[in-house]
């Protein structure tokens, strides 16, 4: 079978084996069916899965391996209810990685098309040399200290013998989204307090840290993009199939649904791109001065709407756009897309 990307075959890989405990598979999706939720945007906790993998036997694997099987038991084993594959176009995609993060309330996140959405990326992210090329975002609920949501990515990294995983955590116990990512670099940074390192060392460290917070920044920026009032999606996710009495006959898609994202904006974006080199020049402002053309960083553009919008943000509602990078000062205006209403 021929697949769009090179992550979705190891993920299916994984998905079926991890179905091949049937009994495993059912008690997980019990807990995602039927048990109380610690919050709506969270459908079964890795503390919950930890313990299933206990009680089928799994507390015997190695602690490393323990952890990292236990997060992707908890992506996958909400994933495969629906089964979303989000391909991003290759041109907003290198936009959208390197989109500035502003003051966004972080309940925005809770605004996912659908729980642990598989992401994949037309072009790596890099990590220390390691190439992530997908990843499901997924919530999470720590409970320790003060009581927070956390959003997980379970990253597929590619190697040349395959995939193999990677977890990345933030923490969500800040208002903002940029406050979020600042505590949960400081967190993981005070954790390296007081080893013993020489000067070579302190440079790993540095370079490690700034690693991580260009890959959190990317996926944060991508799942924002999935969050957003209109995302330009190629397809309507899949809804949760409904609960049923006896979970082990849940049907649940057999296939991803590959949604190609940003893909409108993508192509209106290309076309921009060509018009702009075909009429490369200054342009001339009224003033007599001259402007050398350049773009305007894409970025985030948060509105509030509803009641108390102006006076109370407590009554109101908040609204996220992602906006392009823009032409300023050149022949072509800014391109300006539409929403397209299917024929």
């Amino acid at each position: 079978m021929n697949y769009p990307h090179p992550a979705l075959p190891a993920v299916i890989t994984s998905l079926r084996e991890l179905e091949q405990d049937r009994a495993l598979v059912v008690d997980l999706s019990k807990v995602i069916y039927q048990e109380q939720p610690r919050h709506p945007a969270v459908p079964i906790t890795v503390s919950q899965v930890f313990e299933l993998l206990a009680k089928h036997g799994y507390h015997r694997l190695p602690m490393p391996s323990a952890l990292m099987f236990g997060s992707v038991a908890a992506a996958l084993a909400t994933w495969r209810l629906t089964k979303g594959a989000y391909l991003f176009d290759a041109s907003i995609w290198e936009q959208i990685r390197e989109t500035p993060l502003t003051k966004l309330p972080q309940a925005l996140l809770q605004r996912l098309p659908e729980p642990a959405p598989l992401l994949l990326f037309p072009t790596p992210l890099d990590w220390l040399g390691h190439q992530v090329d997908a990843a499901h975002a997924y919530f999470d609920w720590d409970s320790r200290g003060e009581p927070h949501l956390e959003l997980r990515f379970l990253c597929w990294v590619h190697q040349e013998a395959g995939h193999t995983t990677l977890s990345v955590i933030l923490d969500l116990d800040a208002e903002t989204l940029d406050e979020c990512l600042e505590r949960t670099m400081q967190r993981t940074w005070k954790e390296l307090v007081g080893v013993p390192r020489s000067d070579k060392l302190v440079g790993t460290l540095e370079e490690s840290k700034a690693s991580v917070r260009n890959l959190l920044l990317a996926l944060l920026n991508t799942v924002l993009f999935l969050c957003q009032e209109e995302p330009d999606l190629s397809d309507t996710p899949r809804q949760r199939p409904p609960s049923r009495a006896k979970l082990k006959l849940l049907q649940t898609p057999r296939t991803p649904r590959v949604i190609q994202t940003g893909w409108r904006w993508g192509a209106a974006l290309r076309q921009h791109q060509d018009e702009q080199a075909a009429q490369a020049g200054k342009k001339t402002l009224p003033t007599g001065r001259s402007v050398q053309p350049h773009v305007r960083r894409a970025h985030w553009h948060l509105y509030w709407t509803g009641e108390g919008s102006r006076k109370d943000p407590n009554k109101a509602t908040p609204r996220l756009k992602w906006v392009g990078a823009t032409l300023v000062g050149g022949e072509v205006e800014a391109v300006t897309v539409r929403k397209m209403e299917a024929s």
